[in-house]
């Protein structure tokens, strides 16, 4: 649910009837790749909530013109909502990736520090597109936090398949389930970033990431 190295569709209206005919509509060809344009827009909602994403800056940050925007995508909304499944996707295939020569402990821990790391790369602290975007649209846009409710509990199943993984493997202790080891990971990674916004030195960071593998570690 942070930024994991990151590097980056829907059938064109096509005939209409009249008169008993078929004709087809021939739109002019996009000049743009508009997975590429998705992807500039996904990193723009992931550093500007939903709320403060105005569309001439959106038109900005996906460089094409708002004619192509509305044809393309048809609104703000609907063009975060594929941003938001877009998010989802990339994450979890880098995290299934990972599933092929790590341990579960080592994802766990790579997550927790690139999260950290994002103060170096991008001068900040990105955090989660979800989370980012779950207090602004609480209440707000009934649609979209339905939507957000339902990629964050992917995002849980996948972090507790990682950690009933490692349970069997005996890397992960069995103390806590893996649904709730899920929640305490996924309350540590937000509570870090959150944490460095507000100034958290290293001690504070290292102590914090050395509580979680102790829950991790925990016997019976």
């Amino acid at each position: 649910m942070t930024q994991t190295q990151t590097n980056k569709k829907y059938p064109a209206k096509g005939l209409s009837h009249s008169n008993s005919k078929i004709e087809t509509k021939v739109g002019r060809p996009k000049e743009f790749d508009e997975d590429q344009v998705l992807e500039r827009a996904m990193n723009y909602f992931w550093d500007h909530d939903y709320d403060s994403a105005s569309l001439s800056d959106l038109l900005k940050a996906m460089k094409i013109s708002k004619s192509s925007f509305y044809q393309t995508f048809s609104s703000k909304q609907r063009l975060f909502e594929r941003c938001l499944a877009l998010y989802a996707k990339e994450q979890i295939q880098w995290i299934n990736k990972q599933l092929q020569h790590k341990t579960a402990v080592e994802i766990l821990f790579d997550i927790l520090h690139i999260s950290i790391s994002e103060i170096k790369e991008f001068g900040e602290i990105r955090g989660c597109l979800l989370m980012n975007n779950a207090e602004v649209c609480y209440k707000k846009y009934p649609d979209l936090c339905a939507l957000i409710k339902q990629q964050f509990m992917q995002f849980h199943e996948t972090f507790k398949t990682i950690i009933n993984n490692g349970q069997q493997a005996g890397n992960i202790s069995t103390y806590y389930d893996a649904s709730t080891l899920s929640s305490i990971f996924i309350n540590t990674l937000n509570g870090l970033s959150i944490m460095i916004k507000a100034g958290a030195d290293k001690e504070m960071i290292e102590a914090v990431l050395k509580g979680f593998k102790q829950q991790l570690q925990t016997k019976q």
